[in-house]
């Protein structure tokens, strides 16, 4: 083991490996991050880039949906992970708020107007239930080694805005509201925690 990981928690230590000095997840192969150092980019390449569970798998399904207007037919015998490099366009509140207003929003950021139909099916195949039973978008199923799956533990929770209060204590969310007051004051952003 690494003098780096050897620090580490141990559940970190358990699911990753050092690189350039670096804990990256083990899923994140080092031919992985070679091939990034080479990909050359295209003007019509979209990222997804977001704060880990903050919706980044349902932007990617999404977004995916938006790319191949609705068409499930892709997805078949692929997951979404293997599909879509990690741009958050709206956060998972927006998404969860108004959801035909955030796929508009991320169709119109990659370029596409889309029909009411296709609209519709995209909402439907990104809603929470439809992705949490799809083995295609759920990360359970990609990430078994990683997770721990016993006492009905799953990457995709509850899908609800306010549930990061279940796993942060009082003195967590109070440091926590501290230190964004402080880093995001007179940014003129604003966010929904709940």
């Amino acid at each position: 083991m690494s003098a780096l990981l050897a620090k580490s928690p141990a559940h970190v230590a358990k699911v990753c490996y050092e690189y350039e000095n670096v804990a990256m997840i083990y899923y994140i192969t080092k031919k992985g991050i070679e091939q990034t150092k080479r990909f050359k980019l295209r003007p019509d390449d979209v990222y997804v880039i977001s704060y880990l569970k903050a919706g980044t798998t349902w932007l990617q399904q999404i977004a995916m949906l938006v790319r191949l207007e609705g068409d499930l037919s892709f997805f078949e015998g692929k997951h979404i992970i293997t599909m879509v490099p990690y741009l958050e366009t709206c956060t998972l509140e927006d998404k969860m708020g108004d959801p035909r207003k955030a796929i508009i929003q991320i169709a119109e950021f990659m370029g596409k107007t889309l029909p009411d139909d296709i609209i519709d099916r995209i909402i439907e195949a990104s809603s929470f239930s439809f992705m949490k039973n799809n083995t295609s978008a759920n990360p359970d199923v990609a990430f078994k080694k990683s997770l721990d799956l016993t006492k009905n533990k799953t990457f995709m929770r509850k899908g609800m805005v306010g549930d990061w209060k279940n796993y942060f204590t009082e003195d967590q969310n109070r440091r926590f509201d501290q230190l964004y007051q402080e880093k995001m004051a007179g940014s003129g952003l604003e966010f929904t925690f709940e």
